[in-house]
């Protein structure tokens, strides 16, 4: 009987050394791409890790700006009223953890966007949505670029008015993926409330609710100017849109109070400010062909600084006089 049995050809041979060769190098390309991807998800972690940090650094921030506002206006030097029977200071700051929603509108709008399309045309009312929940939830999400980001990890997310655009905006934002990264990493401005109490302790009003007259706005802003810091300050005029009630009882008490732990150099045409605000030392001024000239300077105890100051600012103590016969009449 004939043996049909053939040891494998060189053909074969060399089609099998082939085979074993690209399954090799197959193998090498799997390890790689493994690794790879270790890689990757360390990274991804690391970056997660990293985003956390930015998070809570973007927090301390916040707080340690409440903190140290709240330091300034409770100061012996901010006047105090009482409300619910309790000393407080008349001015309340409130630091609003990424509340500029101008900041944020613009930098919503920066984002690559194409109006001519049905997203582009939402892209500011997409914005709205998205500050809006922030702005409910802001103890919860660090940024409002976490509340987009969880809409598009979780479709079930996102508010019932926005699932019609939910497939454009999340290939928008995969097309757009470094934009995206970078739009994440942006820290939006805190934004700013001070709220004045009267001096009877009831409400007067807060910059945010438009409360607050030019006058009130600057009294605030004179307050926390005065009481920062210990260098000199310069003031011009500041009783510009002031009352002068509010200068007699508050502007010139903290100027009393302030002017023993820093310098404090006024313009102004108001005689409460040097006179009851005890002013140390007087330039007054008269005018000579257009310009300032000195006409006197020293201590209110100075006769003529006393005289230059019922001239320019009582329009004399004739004038004065009058003036404190028709109050007590």
């Amino acid at each position: 009987m004939q043996n049909t049995t053939q040891g494998i050809t060189e053909k074969e041979f060399e089609l099998l050394k082939d085979t074993e060769q690209k399954l090799n190098s197959k193998e090498q390309e799997i390890i790689q791409k493994e690794e790879e991807i270790i890689d990757i998800n360390e990274k991804l972690k690391e970056k997660g890790e990293l985003l956390d940090t930015l998070d809570d650094v973007w927090k301390r921030q916040s707080e340690i700006r409440q903190a140290e506002v709240d330091n300034l206006i409770n100061l012996d030097t901010v006047p105090k009223v009482i409300v619910d029977g309790v000393d407080i200071p008349f001015l309340k700051v409130d630091i609003i953890y990424m509340g500029d929603y101008k900041h944020y509108k613009d930098s919503w709008k920066q984002f690559p966007h194409d109006g001519r399309y049905r997203l582009g045309r939402f892209w500011e009312y997409i914005g709205e949505m998205i500050f809006d929940e922030f702005s409910t939830n802001s103890a919860t999400y660090s940024s409002p670029w976490n509340i987009l980001q969880k809409w598009l990890d979780d479709d079930t997310s996102i508010p019932q008015s926005l699932t019609p655009y939910y497939d454009e905006l999340k290939k928008h934002i995969n097309d757009n993926f470094e934009e995206w990264e970078t739009l994440r990493t942006k820290r939006i401005n805190d934004a700013i409330d001070i709220t004045l109490y009267r001096n009877d302790g009831s409400r007067a009003g807060s910059l945010l609710d438009n409360g607050l007259s030019d006058g009130q706005k600057n009294t605030a802003i004179l307050t926390l100017l005065f009481t920062h810091g210990n260098g000199p300050i310069i003031i011009d005029q500041p009783e510009d849109e002031l009352d002068s009630d509010f200068i007699y009882n508050e502007l010139v008490p903290i100027i009393r109070k302030i002017k023993y732990r820093r310098q404090i150099i006024l313009v102004s045409h108001n005689a409460n400010l040097p006179v009851n605000g005890d002013a140390e030392l007087v330039y007054a001024l008269r005018t000579d062909d257009g310009k300032g000239k000195l006409r006197t300077d020293g201590g209110l105890d100075n006769p003529c600084v006393k005289k230059a100051i019922l001239d320019i600012m009582e329009g004399s103590e004739e004038a004065f006089s009058k003036r404190s016969e028709k109050y007590s009449s």
